[in-house]
């Protein structure tokens, strides 16, 4: 299976991060609109997609707790039809704020129709705590897309992995 590689820096939120993104992502505010707490990036050689949301921080401390909070808001904003949490990882983050990685699958339905698609969702959930906010950095892998566009045009597994553990903060005014 041939891959996309490489990655290339982007800033976000007008600058207030900084995140590594694989290089054939295509910013979907260039075509539709976006909240403004939330960033959304497309692979456009099939459905695999990166957001970024800035959220007010869920009420469990804990953070694999909060992570499966904000996991199960996914499963019900998305309709989804069955789910499942396959790992959750703290991650050491040494120059950075708290983080936890989760894995996990969801069954969905995209635009009503009646055949779901199992999507694989990793979120890298970084919990703010001075500003009582968690970032999240989701990537999104339906199965259709691996049957869409064959064997070329997927970004690495060692790309999106870099790209989850990549966000730095640069300005924190972004939380007001």
């Amino acid at each position: 299976m041939e891959a996309i590689t490489g990655l290339i820096q982007k800033g976000l939120f007008g600058g207030a991060f900084q995140i590594s993104l694989p290089s054939s992502a295509q910013d979907v505010s260039l075509f539709r609109q976006v909240p403004d707490n939330q960033e959304v990036f497309v692979n456009p050689s099939n459905e695999q997609s990166i957001t970024i949301d800035i959220l007010e921080a869920v009420t469990p401390n804990d953070l694999a707790a909060a992570v499966v909070a904000h996991f199960e808001d996914t499963v019900e904003c998305n309709s989804a039809s069955s789910s499942a949490v396959e790992s959750i990882e703290v991650q050491s983050n040494p120059d950075g704020p708290p983080a936890v990685l989760l894995r996990g699958w969801q069954k969905v339905s995209k635009f009503n129709q009646a055949q779901e698609d199992h999507v694989a969702i990793t979120i890298m959930l970084y919990r703010f705590l001075d500003h009582s906010a968690d970032v999240l950095v989701c990537f999104n892998n339906p199965a259709v897309s691996q049957q869409q566009s064959g064997t070329s045009g997927f970004w690495r597994d060692e790309d999106v992995n870099s790209c989850l553990r990549s966000l730095r903060l640069i300005d924190p005014r972004i939380f007001g």
